[in-house]
């Protein structure tokens, strides 16, 4: 049984690498700065970083997810209920990833820890109580935050956005031929001149922008964002080898859910990158950059204080700021999908979970 676990833990680690590790580079390739085998390259390095790290901050998400406090007594280490809440889990995940959908990893173990547990001991005896602050209230009220931060914010980068189309040029006159020496050698010197001024109006042999700059902390940026991802979800992912009691130290458990996490992000995060990057609204630098900042400074401080925000929410929640900013250019109806999807994530989640722990205990 700690076996399968383990297994299935796994696979649920590669699920959420599937389903998140584009989400903090999902700006890049929006705003044509890399493509997609650049951008989740760096993305999965600074995640699989992150989670790495995670073990020396996230130990109040790994009580929060093991089951304690949410199922009832000491059951909770019950070999059987976490197999099903893995399983639950990971086939919710999987499938959003499949098809497209950004959805959250801390709903779907929510809903699977929900769903099991009440197979297991009965609705009424579940200390639902907790939910709402611990819980649902993070991943309610995080994106709209985002959103909001961003539509906030933005308008003080404009006076940025008008620099990054100024530029220093060095460019190229017609050549001047010149006779000089005894043999009457010509040679050919191409005089340069130094222009500052909008990018359009010159053809520059060198030239440093603003938007250089902006670029760079664009991708600092990015990073920053799956950095935060990380840290923030594998403490969740590995609370279920925790509360099994596999005998796995936490940087074991942490190591193995890292490298999961970064494997499943290399295979399969093609779909997830698509909708983000191309399906909700265009973008520049700018915008990138702002929606990413936001984003990982909200998930940075939620790990540090142990607050379950989802990484998804956040990061759409930004890219949702950004569409209303963007006024007739973007695809609401794609955003109401990935609203619907984080509706039925939980209770999709849950029902598994039940079904899930009634077949676990049929079969072992």
């Amino acid at each position: 049984m700690t076996s399968a676990l383990c297994v299935t833990v796994l696979i649920l680690a590669f699920a959420n690498g599937a389903n998140d590790n584009a989400k903090g580079v999902a700006t890049l390739r929006g705003s044509g700065l890399a493509g997609y085998t650049t951008t989740i390259l760096w993305g999965t390095i600074c995640t699989l970083f992150g989670a790495l790290l995670s073990v020396r901050f996230g130990v109040k998400l790994i009580s929060l997810f093991n089951g304690h406090g949410l199922l009832p007594g000491d059951t909770a280490g019950q070999p059987n209920l976490l197999l099903a809440v893995a399983l639950a889990a990971a086939a919710t995940v999987l499938l959003a990833s499949r098809i497209g959908a950004p959805i959250s990893t801390t709903h779907a173990l929510t809903g699977g820890l929900i769903g099991s547990g009440a197979a297991a001991f009965g609705i009424g005896e579940l200390h639902l109580s907790g939910l709402g602050t611990g819980i649902i209230l993070p991943l309610l009220f995080s994106p709209l935050l985002s959103m909001g931060l961003t539509l906030l914010l933005f308008p003080l980068l404009l006076p940025i956005r008008r620099l990054v189309d100024t530029c220093v040029c060095l460019v190229q006159r017609e050549p001047n031929l010149i006779s000089f020496g005894v043999l009457s050698k010509r040679e050919v010197f191409q005089p340069v001149d130094l222009v500052i001024g909008a990018t359009s109006d010159c053809q520059p042999i060198s030239r440093f922008s603003r938007l250089t700059l902006l670029n760079l902390i664009h991708w600092f940026s990015a990073g920053i964002m799956s950095f935060s991802r990380g840290l923030n979800d594998t403490p969740k992912i590995t609370a279920l080898l925790i509360g099994i009691g596999s005998g796995l130290p936490a940087e074991e458990a942490v190591f193995g859910v890292a490298f999961a996490m970064a494997l499943g992000g290399l295979v399969g995060a093609q779909r997830i990158s698509r909708t983000l990057s191309e399906k909700i609204t265009p973008m520049d630098p700018v915008q990138g950059a702002s929606a990413n900042l936001i984003t990982s400074i909200l998930v940075s401080v939620a790990s540090r204080h142990g607050m379950p925000v989802s990484t998804t929410h956040v990061a759409c929640g930004s890219l949702f700021g950004i569409g209303g900013l963007n006024k007739g250019k973007t695809d609401w109806q794609q955003v109401l999908q990935i609203i619907m999807a984080w509706g039925i994530t939980l209770p999709a989640a849950a029902m598994l979970g039940g079904l899930f722990y009634l077949l676990v205990k049929i079969l072992l």
